[in-house]
């Protein structure tokens, strides 16, 4: 079966290709279409122009599926070249399990925009089937204290399908007390804090963990965390959340201490803006400026005390001021950001490539998001310093799908760089494969730059180590 990148993703001709597959489409407006995907020929032919991990492995994509349902949402009001205008994802236990853009960079909040945007309710796309548990309870109180190990798992469901709400706190507290398997008893737990709490747009951590005290360790944050449509709900008022829905993160801004803010450890900077209004964003870049400004002596931890728990400065700075520049970017105003001059002319590897180009923060080579990827634009901020330890810069997945041209293309951007770095040494290393790639077609290449002269001094076989210089500009292969 032969389709080219075009057909394969024109709505009336994808529309066509699948007649021919098992796979169907599931939903479809004027915005977006959604196909679910039934076997793994389907998504090698549907995802063939991604970076999926389940295209070229069938193993992987039966892992996978094996107890999830996988689909592919199509953007169709995104340019066809757009990273997002096909998302891949799964769904797992009635929740979005993950979610990746066409690069396999993952997406989930930006799924969960678009859904909602276009009324899309998860639990509406996965197959509908037959319930087990069909045997009639009348619940007491009794009947609850008296589960144990023994019960089967239907006799459990059908427990909880019987349950009336006054009653479902004590069966969970009861579930989390027998002694029976997680994969059992998570799901049941869940079905029941769905019931109690579904109709809440946030739920403090504090307030759960009193009705559901912890049992051998386990509180009842153990069973639901993970879970997208819970991570959005449950404020923890000792612990930043950049996964909260807006709701709970404006909620979170009332009662979050100062603690939580400089204790940040993990915040997905790309999509502040896809989550939160500009209103939102704003009071959350508030607050990130005057913990800086008032804090600014102690914004880093304390030498003398050893336990940061108890320091009072920011555990990570680099995080920190790369978030509240962010912030105060998306909210509209980045120059309120404090220090702007200073963390701008930082080399700060957690602001996005896109930012710093716009606000021309400086590039580190050394940085890992421009490890294979270096773009010629981005040239002009490199930091003008050597760079001795061998990096790699261009992709060896981009060499081999692209050759001879495109090896044209990077070797001019290394002269650009040698050119732009001025007298620093600039080593490079480039996988054997690809001085193979150049080996056997470089009688069409007319370019005679530097870069050009150092890779036709390779001879086959190549050995890895294998390392030729000339003036400041080093190749090695590796």
């Amino acid at each position: 079966m032969g389709f080219t990148l075009q057909n394969i993703n024109d709505k009336e001709e994808l529309t066509n290709i699948l007649k021919t597959m098992t796979s169907k489409i599931i939903f479809n407006n004027d915005d977006i279409l959604i196909v679910k995907i039934n076997n793994y020929q389907d998504i090698k032919v549907l995802g063939s122009d991604t970076s999926w991990c389940i295209v070229p492995s069938e193993s992987t994509y039966n892992s996978y599926t094996k107890n999830g349902f996988q689909y592919i949402l199509y953007n169709y009001k995104l340019a066809e070249y757009d990273v997002k205008f096909k998302i891949g994802f799964t769904l797992y236990k009635g929740e979005i399990y993950t979610a990746h853009d066409v690069l396999d960079s993952q997406c989930i909040p930006y799924l969960r925009g678009i859904l909602t945007e276009n009324n899309v309710d998860v639990k509406s796309l996965i197959p509908e089937t037959k319930s087990e548990e069909n045997k009639t309870y009348n619940l007491t109180i009794d009947d609850i204290n008296k589960i144990n190990g023994k019960f089967t798992e239907l006799k459990l469901k059908g427990m909880v399908n019987q349950c009336s709400s006054n009653l479902l706190p004590d069966l969970i507290r009861k579930l989390m007390e027998v002694k029976k398997s997680d994969s059992i008893k998570g799901p049941l737990i869940r079905k029941c804090f769905k019931i109690i709490f579904e109709t809440k747009q946030y739920i403090l951590y504090s307030e759960i963990n009193k009705m559901f005290p912890p049992v051998n360790g386990n509180d009842i944050y153990w069973y639901i965390n993970g879970y997208d449509s819970w991570r959005s709900k449950i404020i923890l008022e000792n612990k930043f959340s950049s996964s909260l829905s807006e709701t709970a993160f404006l909620k979170a801004l009332e009662i979050w201490p100062d603690i939580v803010y400089k204790r940040m450890d993990g915040l997905d900077l790309n999509y502040l803006d896809e989550e939160y209004s500009k209103q939102t964003i704003k009071l959350f870049a508030d607050k990130l400026n005057s913990i800086y400004i008032e804090n600014r002596l102690s914004f880093k931890l304390d030498n003398n005390e050893p336990d940061w728990r108890k320091a009072d400065g920011v555990k990570y700075s680099k995080l920190y001021e790369a978030t509240m520049l962010l912030a105060n970017y998306y909210s509209g105003n980045v120059k309120s950001t404090p220090d702007y001059d200073k963390i701008t002319k930082s080399s700060n590897s957690l602001i996005p490539r896109k930012i710093k180009m716009e606000l021309k923060v400086p590039i580190d080579l050394l940085d890992y998001n421009y490890r294979n990827k270096l773009k010629k634009e981005e040239i002009p901020l490199i930091i003008k310093k050597d760079y001795d330890d061998y990096i790699s810069l261009f992709s060896s997945k981009f060499w081999s799908k692209y050759g001879t041209d495109s090896i044209t293309e990077e070797m001019g951007i290394i002269n650009d760089l040698v050119n732009h770095l001025d007298g620093y040494k600039l080593s490079i290393k480039i996988p054997k494969q690809l001085v193979k790639i150049f080996l056997s077609n470089k009688n069409n290449y007319q370019d005679d730059s530097k870069a050009i002269q150092l890779l036709e001094k390779f001879k086959n076989p190549l050995r890895s180590g294998t390392k030729f210089t000339d003036g400041k500009l080093s190749i090695g292969i590796f």
